[in-house]
Formats: C-alpha cells, structure tokens, sequence
C-alpha cells in the first residue's frame, strides 16, 4: 500500500503505511528505506536519517541517500565519506559513490586525494563529463592555491580549518540517489575570483 501511495505522490498516505509497517517488523528494510525516502522528499531530511542508519550496509541506495544528508544538510563531510567508502567496498567501480567520496575529498580540502580519486573515476567512466569537469576544477583550484603561496608565503589555505561553527560552506544539491552529483563550489573559493557559474555542472 505504501508504493501505490507513492506512486500517486501521496506522500502522507505512503508514509502512514510505511510506519505502520515498522510497528509491525522493526528491521524491514524496504520500509525503512521508503519511509527515509518520504521525509527526504518532503524536505525533512534530519528525520529521515535515523531511518537509513537502521539499514544494512548492504543496502546501497540508503547508504547514497544517508551519504547526500550527511553531505548536503548536514555538512559532515567525513560521515558522508564512510557512507561512500561501505559501497565502494562492495562494488569498487560504483560511479556515484565514487564521484561523491571526491567530493567529500574536495569539500575537506584534501585536493590532491580528490584529484586522484577523480582521475580514478574518469577512467572508469570516459563517458561522463561532469567527472571531466569537476577533475578540471581540482586541478585549477590547486594551481590557484600553488600560485597564491608564492605570492604570499603566509597565506593561509582556502579551506576552513575552523571549528564547524566557523566555517560557513555554499549549498551544494544532489540529483537522483541513484545518479547523485554533487556540487563543487565553496563560498570562500570567491577569494580567488570564481564564480559560481565556473564550476557547477
């Protein structure tokens, strides 16, 4: 019952069946999943967190989907990055998994592992040119910051290495759980003149 409400965009209705369910059976993954689901795709994201930490590791799109909340709501880059590191273990050449945990890379300011990730991610998807461009990125980003050190010995990276309530980050979105790709841009990279226009797909 709970499918069919999803899929006639009943969200209240599919939620109620999907609660309903877990009184039944506690550890039903489907449930689970579809339940974290309806709270992420009704903007309540935080809610629907303790659902997917509840799932098996096994289980990859919860896995995805606890990864973006981490990523994108919560901004605990290094949560997001063990989220994406279980299913590489599983399926090493897993493509969203692989792009978001550069991400991760990127976001902690650990541009060199980034890079490397994302060249590791190129070859195992030519196809996919948002991969291309955010390696580009990468790459420019650390000639940046290479240049800026020359001419500024005492300089000081352009990633926050503040405590969180110090470091304020740019929204970053997510596609489809399945093909999920996540935003490159951070609101101190506008020291260096980006824009935003420069590196989101």
């Amino acid at each position: 019952m709970g499918m069919l409400a999803m899929q006639d965009r009943d969200t209240a209705s599919a939620e109620n069946y999907f609660r309903k369910a877990l009184q039944l059976r506690g550890d039903f993954d489907a449930a689970l999943f579809n339940l974290a689901l309806v709270l992420y795709e009704t903007r309540r994201p935080l809610e629907a967190v303790p659902y997917l930490q509840r799932l098996k590791d096994t289980h990859q799109k919860g896995l995805m989907l606890l990864g973006n909340i981490y990523f994108n709501d919560l901004k605990n880059y290094t949560a997001a990055q063990k989220c994406y590191e279980i299913i590489l273990k599983t399926e090493s050449n897993h493509i969203p998994a692989l792009h978001n945990l550069c991400a991760a890379h990127f976001q902690m300011g650990q541009l060199e592992a980034a890079e490397s990730c994302l060249q590791r991610a190129k070859t195992l998807a030519p196809q996919e040119l948002y991969i291309e461009h955010h390696l580009n990125v990468v790459k420019q980003r650390r000639q940046k910051l290479a240049n800026n050190s020359q001419k500024n010995p005492a300089s000081e990276n352009v990633f926050c290495t503040e405590s969180k309530t110090k470091c304020t980050n740019a929204p970053l979105t997510s596609n489809e759980i399945g093909n999920s790709k996540l935003l490159f841009y951070r609101e101190n990279d506008a020291k260096f003149g980006d824009s935003e226009k420069d590196v989101i797909l």
